[in-house]
């Protein structure tokens, strides 16, 4: 799991790190690959127009606490840590699926 900390994002950054996660994730498929924003209290339009590799994007300002912080990392790194072995099972396992499908989640991170 790779997370990008950045104050702010432009969409240079994201557009750098989009087209930096797909390199990566062609030679390691089972990588989460993320950023964090510390002063960003949403998430910007423009990550949703120009994104094409990123799995997750936090806007943590409202994290910014130890106490809030903890629960907050602790949760996203058991989310991406499961989503990492699905993916692993996808690539390296002989296993055999009869069902995929990619979901959508927006919302407050904590209760999501």
């Amino acid at each position: 799991m790779v997370i990008e900390f950045k104050p702010k994002i432009t969409t240079h950054d994201i557009l750098t790190y989009s087209a930096k996660a797909g390199k990566h994730k062609k030679i390691y498929p089972c990588l989460r690959y993320g950023l964090l924003a510390s002063e960003l209290a949403s998430i910007p339009g423009r990550f949703f127009i120009h994104n094409e590799n990123l799995d997750f994007f936090i806007a943590a300002k409202k994290y910014s606490s130890e106490a809030e912080l903890k629960p907050f990392a602790k949760k996203l790194i058991e989310k991406e840590l499961e989503i990492s072995r699905t993916l692993e099972q996808i690539h390296f396992a002989d296993r055999e699926f009869d069902y995929y499908r990619t979901d959508i989640i927006f919302g407050k991170f904590g209760e999501a």
